[in-house]
């Protein structure tokens, strides 16, 4: 399991830019992958992966502040935890 971005872990982004964010897994693991700022989580992927992982667009939206990223690995059935990774980036205006 792993996580990557655009500039990596610690990296500063400013609102509007645009990044790339790829994530491996195992075959038949249901993965659940979330931003998370402050208070707030927002996903970015789920389903069963097929053992590729995907690498994905995006923009960075605010607010200021630390923004973890994170990906959750359960078995297939999406029941039993199996591992996890995680990022930090810095958002700016």
């Amino acid at each position: 399991m792993s996580l990557s971005i655009s500039g990596g872990h610690g990296s500063v982004h400013r609102i509007g830019e645009q990044l790339q964010l790829c994530y491996t897994s195992l075959a038949n693991q249901y993965i659940l992958l979330y931003s998370v700022q402050g208070t707030t989580s927002a996903e970015l992927r789920r389903g069963v992966d097929d053992g590729n992982g995907e690498c994905f667009n995006g923009t960075v939206t605010g607010p200021e502040g630390i923004d973890n990223i994170r990906i959750d690995a359960y078995d297939a059935s999406g029941t039993v935890f199996r591992d996890y990774a995680q990022l930090s980036i810095i958002v700016v205006p």
